[in-house]
């Protein structure tokens, strides 16, 4: 995939996917070096010649030009666009913010900044309905100026420079709704909108001299289509936070090979986001850069006093069957879809394999699938499984839990990978494979990865056995 980012270091892509408004952390030990293809300018609107940013962690730490290096000196950002249409878009239209909401009410909130980055007043803070808004931020008497103005809706932010001329006649900020919109682009459901990687640097300096890097903010798309917050949950079915997953798929061409990522975090935590996130490097972006589709659900989680299992089981499951059966739609194709989990969804993914219970009583045949993918999974325990049983050894008390309770011969690719620091989950694993492959089963893959702890971080590494070993599955087993 062809990055319109001009990378000097290969890495940048899968950390702009991701990488959300924050404010300024500690400096890894190296930086990500990438050339801005966007028009600089200083406060007198005269544009830096070869202007360079230098990122450090999630901040533009430095800015260089021709003449040498601008010190940080205030604040920088940076974001991508996320649950937004793209004719929803925040624009400034003189020295007034448009925007509008698509579908559903949202969370809205505006704030002014000065350039420097203090804050100068919370404008807007209340939930919207579906329409186009246009907000006036200006007090009556505020000094003439370029100011930054943020709006977020939703989980979608966007910051850009407003210009307040002659000072404002308006006696307190405004928020006008202007007109209804006609609902949600693509599908009915949240706009597709192309990921993108946007910047806002405020007050580099060098000795007096004030720098505006970046006047507003500057948008460089990834080549990747996605669709958040889509419910996967059956109509009258009881509500459930967490019962909704995100789409996401190379900009362009269709039949793509569809990835199902399902998140760890010990049954009682993490988030679908995971292979979009810092913690592991950002390794969805490998998948998309691969050709591959990604659709990350979130499911149920335990750790209440009331014991879930296995409603995460169930929400798995039912997230699956909804992108083998809508998928198409989006551009995937549904002959190829894999499901595929790390550490606890690598729990889920073992039992969605080797327990055919929930897919009986779903009333679908799991052979729609084109293969599973589990990595780092439990077999035969789990602490906050058990403590969601309340049980004191789940193979005794509880075996249907657990897939070494379910041993059985299997029909359809099932790829296993551990780590090879990851101790006593080799051996179990390893012994679940022996036992299946004993029962007869086929198309069944066992890998250790040498030097990987518990982890799938190491998927978006330079050089990586076990993305590798996935690639070559899902390349075996796609639909031709």
């Amino acid at each position: 995939m062809k990055n319109p980012i001009k990378i000097l270091n290969p890495v940048l892509p899968a950390l702009a996917l991701t990488l959300m408004l924050a404010p300024l952390v500690p400096a890894p030990v190296s930086a990500q070096e990438a050339t801005l293809m966007g028009t600089v300018t200083d406060a007198n609107g005269a544009k830096i010649k070869d202007a360079k940013v230098i990122l450090l962690g999630r901040n533009i730490t430095v800015l260089t030009d021709a003449n040498g290096m601008y010190k940080f000196a205030g604040t920088t950002s940076l974001g991508y666009t996320e649950a937004a249409a793209r004719e929803a878009l925040p624009e400034v239209r003189g020295g007034s913010l448009c925007f509008g909401i698509q579908g559903v009410a949202q969370r809205v909130r505006i704030s002014l900044f000065t350039l420097r980055g203090g804050l100068v007043q919370e404008v807007a803070d209340a939930r919207m309905d579906a329409g186009e808004y246009q907000v006036n931020p200006f007090k009556a008497g505020m000094t003439p100026g370029t100011y930054m103005i943020r709006v977020r809706i939703g989980a979608f932010s966007r910051t850009l420079a407003i210009a307040c001329l002659n000072g404002s006649a308006v006696s307190q900020p405004r928020v006008k709704k202007t007109g209804a919109t006609a609902g949600a682009s693509g599908l009915g459901k949240t706009g597709a909108v192309e990921d993108t990687l946007s910047v806002v640097a405020l007050g580099f300096e060098r000795g007096e001299r004030l720098v505006e890097a970046l006047s507003g903010t500057q948008d460089f798309k990834l080549n990747a289509l996605k669709w958040t917050n889509v419910s996967y949950r059956a109509a009258g079915q009881p509500a459930c936070g967490q019962c909704i997953l995100d789409v996401r798929k190379p900009a362009s061409g269709s039949r793509w090979p569809v990835l199902i990522h399902l998140h760890g975090g010990g049954m009682t935590g993490g988030d679908r986001n995971e292979p979009f996130g810092a913690d592991y490097k950002y390794f969805g972006q490998k998948y998309l850069d691969h050709g591959l589709m990604v659709v990350t659900p979130g499911y149920t989680l335990a750790g209440g006093s009331t014991t879930v299992w296995p409603q995460y089981i169930r929400d798995a499951v039912q997230a699956s069957i909804w992108v083998r059966k809508n998928i198409e739609a989006y551009g995937g194709d549904p002959n190829s879809v894999f499901v595929s989990g790390f550490s606890a969804g690598a729990y889920l993914t073992h039992m969605m394999a080797i327990d055919s219970t929930w897919f009986k009583e779903a009333r679908f045949d799991p052979k729609r699938f084109a293969g599973f993918i589990s990595m780092s999974g439990q077999t035969r325990t789990h602490d906050n499984i058990r403590a969601d049983l309340k049980v004191a050894d789940i193979m005794k008390e509880k075996p249907e839990a657990m897939p070494m309770g379910h041993i059985r011969k299997t029909a359809i690719p099932w790829q296993i990978t551990v780590g090879g620091d990851e101790g006593g989950t080799i051996a179990s694993n390893k012994d679940m494979y022996d036992a299946l492959i004993k029962a007869g089963s086929t198309d069944l893959y066992f890998d250790i990865i040498p030097n990987q702890p518990h982890t799938c971080a190491d998927i978006a590494d330079a050089v990586s056995p076990k993305r590798d070993k996935l690639f070559a599955f899902i390349e075996k087993y796609r639909a031709k």
